[in-house]
């Protein structure tokens, strides 16, 4: 009886073996193919879609080889060269797969997590923060540890994104506008409580963190550690949202301010200006509504100027403009600013190039004397150099500096 036993654990043994060898086998005739397809220069479009089918299947084998990583890569531009536009829904449905299948593969999860972040797919990066949050939850030891870090990851490129939709909201949806910086307040807390309880971990027990690969934990300090500069921007989302809860005064501003940036995009500036002064009219401290004002202003002043139409017109909005701004940039200095994705600097950058502008503009028409135009100039730089201390990437301004630098005030 017991030498029955041993004869059928053996062959069942070997079964395996076999069972095993023979994945690994077609996963490597799989790679090859892919890899042939891969070295040819130029290949069709058609050819591409056949390679990324058979890392697919490799990777059904061999769920938890790194090799189909590289030729992902490989494969990525190649795809580019050849005018393949699915490269990324295919290598993103294909690692989908394999980090499903694996939870050991914590590569083919860093590499979904930076395809679908450059992707800008926020719905499936949800899906896979939720798959990551099950796998955390797990308890200690190395796998949920490794889980912890891509959740830290895939939450960071999560807040990216909403950041980045809220901003482009500015100029579409008021609701739009609230219901990302909720979304983002919410990620937000959740990267400082993972990140604060991953510090904790590492203090009391070390031993997880020192096994953790090293590109796994600089990728989750480094997304993560972008987003918590940013802790002043989301303390006054957060402010805002409350402000929004219980203030309905402000949240009719904001609703306001939006409809005139829309008003403002189509160069409608009678209607955004009216759109603007509503929104004071019901909040009167909406710094950010009264700074839209200023570009209204100038936008009309100085289009009115460049087609030499009007100039007492285009002078009038042009000096409102300038009054205007100075109180805007007081106002911002004081207390700052309301609306959500326009951090501080950036409004204060903003407000400080567009009163450098309006100064450039009313020099071009009203023509200053030799006392007068030294003054401006010097009011000009000051403004330009404020603005740019305050956000260098400032577009605005860069190019109002090279305008400078080349053809003077």
């Amino acid at each position: 009886m017991n030498s029955l036993k041993k004869i059928s654990l053996a062959a069942l043994a070997i079964s395996l073996s076999g069972c095993g060898l023979a994945r690994e086998k077609i996963a490597a005739y799989y790679f090859s193919r892919a890899e042939k397809i891969i070295a040819e220069k130029g290949a069709a479009p058609a050819e591409i879609e056949k390679a990324y089918g058979y890392i697919d299947k490799a990777f059904s084998k061999a769920p938890h080889s790194q090799r189909p990583l590289a030729l992902l890569e490989e494969l990525r531009a190649a795809a580019y060269n050849g005018g393949f536009e699915r490269a990324g829904e295919f290598e993103s449905g294909i690692l989908k797969k394999a980090v499903k299948a694996s939870e050991a593969n914590w590569q083919a999860a860093l590499a979904l997590a930076g395809v679908l972040g450059s992707r800008g797919d926020v719905s499936s990066i949800k899906e896979l923060s939720l798959l990551l949050e099950s796998r955390a939850s797990a308890g200690g030891g190395a796998a949920p540890y490794r889980a912890r870090l891509l959740l830290l990851g895939c939450y960071a490129s999560l807040a990216q994104w909403i950041e980045a939709d809220g901003f482009l909201a500015l100029n579409k949806s008021a609701e739009l506008v609230e219901r990302n910086a909720a979304d983002y307040s919410s990620v937000f807390e959740k990267i400082k409580a993972l990140k604060a309880g991953l510090d904790k971990e590492d203090a009391v027990s070390p031993g997880n963190r020192k096994s953790a690969p090293s590109g796994l934990l600089s990728s989750a300090e480094i997304a993560s550690a972008d987003v918590l500069e940013n802790s002043k921007e989301a303390e006054k989302i957060k402010a805002t949202l409350e402000l929004l809860a219980r203030d309905a005064g402000f949240k009719k501003a904001l609703e306001l301010t939006v409809e005139g940036n829309k008003a403002l995009v189509k160069k409608d500036y009678a209607r955004a200006r009216a759109f603007y002064q509503g929104a004071l009219g019901n909040y009167p401290d909406f710094v950010d509504a009264r700074k839209q004002q200023v570009e209204a202003d100038f936008q009309e002043g100085a289009g009115l100027a460049i087609m030499n139409e009007n100039r007492r017109a285009a002078t009038a909005l042009l000096l409102k403009a300038y009054d205007n701004s100075s109180l805007v940039i007081e106002a911002g200095l004081r207390n700052g600013n309301r609306m959500p994705f326009v951090g501080g600097d950036k409004f204060l950058s903003e407000i400080y190039a567009l009163r450098a502008a309006v100064i450039s503009a009313l020099a071009a028409v009203k023509k200053p004397g030799p006392r007068q135009k030294p003054l401006m100039e010097r009011e000009f730089k000051e403004s330009l150099d404020a603005s740019v201390k305050l956000n260098s990437g400032n577009r605005i301004a860069r190019e109002l500096l090279e305008r400078y630098a080349k053809d003077g005030f």
